[in-house]
């Protein structure tokens, strides 16, 4: 009989024990009991105070939540503002002396150009395979690599990674992960890498709060002292010694008993079950592994070094120390180490020699807690661990050998973290459930073995609730007991009931949500989410309901009770809206089936392509909702940011490449297949209703209130233009209606309509293309004093008449032409009419998109009368087409001639569209390219969604005809101009030097057979090959000014390569299997040597070997990727050949702008075996006009500006948090004063962004963006001579600045 009994017994009084018996204590509806066998409460996060009065956790605990709950009991036990202080995480990763931010895998942008070249390499590597993988990570290692990639696996995941678990990656398994690993953004990491930029901080904890006294454990004593005394037991009266599981009883080390009817304990999980004395448990239990932890402290006297600063916690993957972690523990709060007045002895030095006095001493202090694991397949030297981490210290140059160390502590846990192991799942599946068999819950980190993590809210929809499974059977129910003729009317009626739920009732509810929380204080208001405990809840059974429907739909670690209201009430409505999906859905498709029959004399051919067709339809309407599921997660499907918001960044890529709004546009394509399958056109038309509506209710840009020249709102009678228009209009009208409806008036109406087009494309070509070439237009209105603003708006309102006309006029012909049908079901009849208004639908579409992204400046051709060159935004309809008129901007003309089904209308469509290429063809893409250069872009995003969904052999096939042809023009023009000078001397001379000429070229280059040990080497068999980070941005596209002749601006569509400046350039090489072991690739501009058979000058460091180890040099070998693997061998002779690639980064680079080669030399020497293909490398240029989208009308250009140096003088400072700025008013660091480098680095920037001149000396005089920007403007106003303003042309403003000193001093 036990002495003491209770409802439930909580051991352990670390956080998760806590947790328990708060609980318990706020239900107040059950007897508990707390125990534990420490004289205080903590546990695994309590902390230790040395003699001499240095605090440290046992082990590096920060506190962060999502729970308001946790936030509140912490906040209960430490309710003062002045018990905590607010820290923002700053954490490093120490790599070969280098602080690289953290987490490392995105931030290798800081590593040295090697590693990056190798990381990168695995991380774009890893992004490919992931693409064709099929199975999951068999092993933590495994998941390192698909996520991450070789490079950074060796680097820094693998080594760091054993010295945390001490136990290889390949022995841990990957579910464990969570928040905990932060997989790389594989485009961030390469953008960031080579703009040398850093990634923001990442995780759950990137700020953290600390208690100001006490340490961790200090938090945890509070909320043990929120509880009330009588039911908690410590020392001897809380330790347990046996666990009798059957009989309920635990026995305490002080003899006396508890009974129980539930256990929570929170004991390392193989203590329990041997105190349970189960063997069947026990032996589960050895399939359990953990690593012991070595908390490590050294206190140290003086002010905290600079190179030391705010950092937070460290992580140490090399071998140079056996610590993994170190926590700057001093940094947390001035309480955890011993006031300056304090007088301590110095126990010794950073380098373990005896100090020259050991008398005491007053501070200031400082402390570093440092960790280390240990297992039985990582051992360490626990006797000297202590003078290992100080000498790992100095070593990673934490402190400095003559630091003075005043105190030291060191405390081994035997079971510090439970190791994922590969086999812990599976024995945890078969112990915990046990052990609730029993009435026992193992919890914690050794009582689950697990490291518990945030919430992951990754919600499967719950199609299996019985209401809407009910639902959704009434349906199915309904549908055959109908009769056939009534089924369709009133599943019609069903489905548009559900349609309108989903448009309007989820509309309305949201825009509510949207602007007055609704949904949440409905929630609040009706006390939905009360814990019943409390008493205010008025339907305990509506929230145990809840709450088991929302557990049931997350997972087992969702913890209803404390998630926040806005997260549970959204979850609420999520359930709401798959009801309303679900029988949106099926009522639609009980309706097709409703309809579905086979038409009347259609041949069994036709019908199997209209199923085939639909079935194709319907298959790429379900991956297109999958794919935008993938994109947006369930956050966004569930429109999850109209109640809270989530930190994340969202690619819209694949689907969202495609078409804009696809859920609203493409993804309604299954309709239209399940209308094809149908045979219907009831099914049709009201699939095309359903369409409408949810098109319309898809967000749409309000458009500015402003008097422009087109749309119905802006008909202004008291404008010429629109008078003359209207005027014109009703004069045709009038005329098409009073006319007779025959052949003549039939053929008069068509060449009148073809007589606008004529004009409308080949007339105002005309007029464009010599405003292009000689601004014609222009020059006409200032001969007579007029300006250009009064020429563009004078060609606009030419523009808008000839515009209006030449669609009125073809309307007016397709009227004349058309003939209502007698029987609207005769053979194609009805489709012709519905295809027929698609299209027509789909050009309205289109105009209205091509003018919503170009406003009236790009609609009325503004940049062929505004010379200055603005930057070139891809949204609306041109992020998805470039040109979108080419094909879909004709559209409706083809289904007039549909609707109408005459042939002089299908004549006048055709000669449209083709009018409509050539003025593209011949006035606005050459003008464009004229323009805007290299800011037009290659490629649109449905075409490069496209070419990413191509087979991989067709993507290499099209790569090996686009380098054959461009190694193919080149050598033909090398020919020519090496012959031409030949030609002109006589044909005498031909026959003699073709020979000549022929054995100069056979591989593009030559090599001189001066040297003798040449002689048994071909030049065709070597090769070099590069690869780099192509530019987005390039002088290739600015080659064409105008001034040339008609070929000369046309640009090459070779593939040049441009590589962005600093960008890492693999070099991939080909060579004879006996070639030199001494061969070497240098880089060099092109200009520098007057040879192709030898090298003139020096590299100047810029070079590596092919073969590693032979030159005495540290430097030479780094770069090396791979050497002498056997490749196929030579085609033309047969030689064996070898393969080798290498990366120049760094110093190995020329930091300039200009066209480099690489040259592959013989055996030390300089002669040139072969020569890559020359390449350019360019900085990208920011032009004075130049304002970045989403700057409106209003804003001034210093903003812009500002906006525009942000990012360029992050990068130019290396992205240090201790130094860059992070917005554009942020002083940078004295690091700028002292280091000419960083300043040298800007001034370069802004005089290749904004082509002014600085001295270096500016930057640090300046101090911060805001002046530096001040300054640019200012220099902008002087170099255009204004005197009050100057003024900037975009493509959809006009915008005069003014320029006060607004420079912040400093």
């Amino acid at each position: 009989m036990a002495s003491e009994q209770v409802d439930v017994l909580v051991i352990g009084m670390g956080p998760t024990g806590l947790g328990a018996a708060k609980r318990l204590d706020q239900l107040d509806t059950l007897s508990w009991l707390l125990v534990d066998s420490d004289e205080k409460a903590g546990g695994l996060a309590s902390t230790d105070v040395t003699p001499e009065g240095f605090l440290y956790d046992v082990g590096g605990h920060v506190i962060f939540s999502h729970y308001k709950y946790f936030d509140d009991c912490i906040d209960e036990a430490l309710p003062k503002e002045d018990d905590w202080y607010t820290h923002q995480r700053i954490s490093y990763v120490r790599y070969k002396g280098l602080w690289v931010p953290y987490p490392f895998q995105n931030n290798i942008s800081m590593l040295p150009k090697e590693d990056q070249a190798k990381c990168l390499d695995g991380v774009i590597d890893a992004a490919l395979d992931a693409r064709v993988a099929t199975t999951k990570p068999k092993d933590f290692d495994e998941w390192i690599v698909r996520m991450m990639g070789e490079g950074i696996a060796d680097i820094f995941m693998r080594p760091y990674n054993y010295k945390v678990w001490a136990v290889p990656t390949t022995k841990m398994q990957c579910q464990w992960l969570g928040e905990r690993v932060a997989a790389p953004d594989v485009k961030l990491v390469v953008k960031n890498t080579v703009l040398g930029k850093v990634a923001g901080g990442w995780g759950p904890n990137a700020t953290f709060r600390f208690p100001a006294r006490d340490g961790t454990g200090g938090i945890w004593i509070a909320v043990a002292n929120t509880l009330p005394q009588e039911k908690k037991r410590f020392g001897k009266k809380g330790t347990v010694t046996k666990v009798d599981a059957e009989k309920k009883i635990v026995t305490m080390a002080d003899g006396t008993t508890i009974g129980y009817n539930k256990l929570i304990s929170t004991m390392n999980l193989d203590q329990l079950v041997e105190r349970m004395g189960n063997q069947e448990l026990v032996s589960l239990s050895k399939g359990l592994f953990y690593s012991s932890t070595h908390v490590i402290g050294v206190g140290i006297r003086g002010a905290r070094p600079e190179r030391i600063g705010d950092k937070c916690w460290l992580y140490f993957p090399e071998d140079n120390c056996p610590f993994y972690r170190a926590t700057i523990f001093s940094n947390y709060s001035p309480y955890n180490q011993p006031q300056a007045d304090v007088k301590l002895p110095t126990i010794s030095l950073g380098d373990g020699s005896k100090p020259s006095s050991s008398e005491p001493k007053e501070g200031p202090y400082w402390s570093i807690m440092l960790e280390v694991s240990q297992s039985s397949v990582k051992p360490v030297d626990e006797a000297n661990i202590l003078r290992d981490c100080i000498q790992g210290l100095v070593n990673t140059e934490m402190i400095k050998p003559e630091d003075e160390i005043v105190s030291t502590y060191h405390r081994k846990f035997d079971h510090g973290y439970p190791t994922p192991s590969l086999e812990r799942e599976g024995v945890l599946k078969q112990l915990l459930p046990k052990l609730q068999d029993l009435d026992i819950w193992s919890r914690g980190r050794f009582g689950s073995w697990r490291i518990p993590q945030m919430l992951d809210p990754r919600q499967p929809k719950n199609v299996g609730d019985i209401i809407v499974l009910a639902v959704l059977a009434a349906h199915i129910l309904a549908l055959y007991a109908l009769p056939s003729p009534q089924s369709k009317y009133v599943f019609a009626a069903i489905y548009l009931f559900w349609r309108a739920a989903y448009n309007v009732g989820i509309g309305i509810l949201l825009r509510w949500q949207s602007n007055d929380n609704t949904l949440v204080a409905w929630a609040q208001k009706w006390q939905l989410f009360e814990l019943p405990s409390t008493g205010k809840n008025p339907r305990p059974w509506l929230y145990n309901l809840l709450k088991r429907e929302s557990e049931t739909e997350i997972h087992s670690e969702f913890d209803f009770d404390s998630a926040p209201i806005e997260y549970n009430t959204w979850l609420v409505f999520r359930r709401f809206v798959d009801l309303i999906l679900l029988c949106d859905f099926v009522s639609y498709g009980l309706f097709a089936i409703a309809c579905t029959h086979t038409p009347v004399g259609e041949p069994a051919f036709m019908t199997m392509v209209r199923w085939a067709l639909g079935l194709a339809i319907v298959g790429f309407n379900f991956w297109v909702k999958v794919d935008a599921l993938r994109v947006v997660k369930d956050y966004a499907w569930y429109w999850g940011d109209f109640f809270f918001l989530v930190d994340q960044e969202l690619t819209f890529d694949g689907v969202f490449e495609m078409a804009p709004h696809p859920m609203y546009s493409i993804g309604y394509a299954g309709y239209y297949g399940i209308s094809m399958m149908a045979g219907s056109y009831a099914v049709l038309f009201i699939s095309i209703l359903a369409h409408t509506y949810a098109s319309s209710t898809a967000e749409q840009p309000e458009p500015m209130e402003i008097h422009n020249l087109l749309g119905l709102k802006n008909i202004d009678l008291f404008r010429n233009t629109d008078y003359s228009t209207c005027l014109l209009i009703l004069y045709l009208v009038v005329l098409a209606l009073v006319t007779p409806q025959g052949p003549f008036w039939q053929f008069l109406f068509v060449m009148h309509a073809f007589a606008w087009r004529i004009w409308y494309s080949v007339g105002l070509g005309s007029i464009l293309h010599r405003q292009s070439e000689d601004k014609m237009w222009t020059r006409h209105f200032l001969k007579f004093g007029d300006t250009t603003n009064e020429a563009w708006r004078q060609w606009k309102g030419m523009y808008h008449i000839s515009h209006v006309l030449c669609y009125a006029s073809f309307i007016a012909a397709c009227w004349k032409m058309y003939s209502v049908p007698v029987d609207w079901n005769y053979g194609f009849v009805l489709l012709r009419h519905v295809i027929g208004a698609s299209l027509i639908a789909l050009q309205v579409w289109t105009a209205m998109s091509i003018y919503e992204s170009l406003g009236e400046f790009g609609w009325f051709f503004g940049d062929f009368f505004f010379d200055r060159g603005v930057k070139l935004n891809y949204t609306s309809i041109y992020r998805f087409l470039n040109n979108p008129e080419r094909i879909i901007g004709t559209a409706g003309l083809w289904g007039a001639a549909l609707i109408t089904w005459s042939k002089a209308v299908f004549v006048l469509a055709w000669v449209s569209h083709l009018l409509t290429i050539g003025f593209l063809e011949f006035v606005e893409q050459p003008h464009m390219r004229k323009v805007y250069g290299e800011s037009i872009r290659d490629e649109a995003g449905l075409t490069r969604f496209i070419k990413r969904s191509l087979p991989p052999y067709v993507v290499e096939w099209q790569s090996s005809v686009n380098k054959v042809m461009d190694q193919t023009s080149q050598v033909v023009e090398e020919l020519l101009d090496a012959a031409r000078p030949k030609l002109a001397a006589g044909v005498s001379t031909i026959v003699r030097d073709t020979t000549a000429l022929f054995n100069k070229y056979p591989a593009r280059l030559g090599i001189s057979k001066s040297a003798p040990d040449l002689a048994t080497y071909d030049p065709r068999n070597y090769s070099v090959t590069v690869q780099g980070e192509s530019s987005s941005v390039s002088a290739l596209t600015e080659r064409s000014s105008g001034k040339e002749g008609t070929a000369g601006r046309f640009p090459n569509y070779l593939n040049t390569l441009i590589f962005e400046y600093g960008a890492p350039i693999k070099v991939k090489w080909t060579a004879p299997s006996n070639h030199g072991k001494k061969d070497w690739i240098g880089l060099y501009m092109v200009a520098d040597n007057r040879s192709r058979e030898t090298t003139d000058v020096s590299s100047l460091g810029r070079w590596i070997p092919t073969v590693p180890g032979q030159y005495e040099s540290t430097t030479a070998d780094k770069g090396i990727l791979v050497s002498n693997v056997p490749a196929k061998s030579s085609d033309f002779d047969g030689i064996d050949l070898v393969k080798g690639e290498m990366v120049f980064s760094g110093d190995k680079l020329w930091w300039t702008q200009g066209v480099f080669e690489f040259r592959y030399h013989h055996d030390g020497n300089h002669n040139v075996m072969a020569i890559s293909q020359p390449f350019e490398i360019h900085v990208a240029r920011f032009d004075d006009e130049d304002v970045p989208a989403g700057v409106d009308q209003y804003a001034n250009y210093q903003t812009a500006v500002e906006a525009a140096l942000l990012p360029v003088v992050q990068n130019c400072l290396d992205r240090d948090p201790d130094i860059a700025p992070s917005k554009a008013s942020e002083p940078w660091g004295s690091h700028v004063e002292r280091d000419g480098k960083y300043a040298k680095r800007i001034v370069y920037a802004i005089r290749q962004m904004f082509g002014i001149e600085f001295a270096p000396a500016v930057v640090p005089a300046d101090g911060r963006i805001r002046n530096l920007a001040w300054r640019i403007c200012n220099a902008k106003k002087v170099l255009v001579s204004s005197i009050n303003a100057f003024s900037f042309l975009s493509p959809r403003r006009h915008i005069h600045l003014a320029l006060p000193d607004t420079r912040e001093r400093h």
